[in-house]
C-alpha cells in the first residue's frame, strides 16, 4: 500500500462502488507526509458526490494501516474534484492536515466552451452549477493548503 516514489512515501488506494477500499500491501509504520492517490473504480461524472465520501472513507482506511499525522494529496480528472468537494464538505480537523493537493486535468467548469461571444462581441465566460458550487464554497478550504491545477479548467 505504501510505496516510495524518491523519498517520498506514497499510499495507494482503490474505492469500489460499493464504499470498500482496497489496497496492494499492508504496512504499518510511521509516515511522513505521503502522497495519497486514490482511485474509483466508478469515475464519473455522476458519482463526483460519492467519490468525495469516498475519500473520507480512503483516508479512515490509509489511517488503519499507516501512521501518518499530515499529507498530501493527487486527484486526477473527477478525482481533483473529488478532493476539492471532500475540502469543502469535511470537518476542519480532518482537512487541517492535509499540506498539498494537486489537480491533474480537472474539469473545474466542466460545460464547454468555457467562454460564449455574445451579440455584442463581447466574450464571457459560462459558470456551470458545478463551478458555482465549488467557489461559493472554497472559503472552507484550510488557507494553509498549497494546491496546484495542472492542464485543468478553470
Amino acid at each position: 500500500m505504501a510505496a516510495k516514489v524518491g523519498d517520498k512515501d506514497v499510499i495507494k488506494l482503490k474505492v469500489q462502488p460499493d464504499g470498500t477500499v482496497e489496497w496492494t500491501a499492508t504496512q504499518n509504520h510511521k509516515l511522513v507526509n505521503p502522497f495519497i492517490v486514490i482511485s474509483f473504480v466508478d469515475s464519473s461524472e455522476e458519482t463526483v458526490g460519492k467519490q468525495a465520501k469516498w475519500v473520507q472513507l480512503a483516508l479512515k482506511k490509509a489511517h488503519t494501516l499507516c501512521a501518518f499525522d499530515t499529507y498530501n494529496a493527487i486527484g486526477h480528472s473527477n478525482g481533483g474534484l473529488a478532493w476539492t468537494i471532500y475540502l469543502e464538505q469535511a470537518p476542519s480537523q480532518y482537512t487541517q492536515k492535509m499540506q498539498k493537493l494537486i489537480t491533474l486535468g480537472t474539469p473545474f467548469d466542466t460545460q464547454l466552451p468555457l467562454e460564449k461571444k455574445t451579440s455584442s462581441g463581447v466574450e464571457t465566460i459560462v459558470e456551470t452549477d458545478m463551478l458555482k458550487k465549488l467557489v461559493a464554497a472554497k472559503r472552507k478550504i484550510p488557507k494553509s493548503l498549497d494546491m496546484i491545477s495542472i492542464a485543468g479548467e478553470i
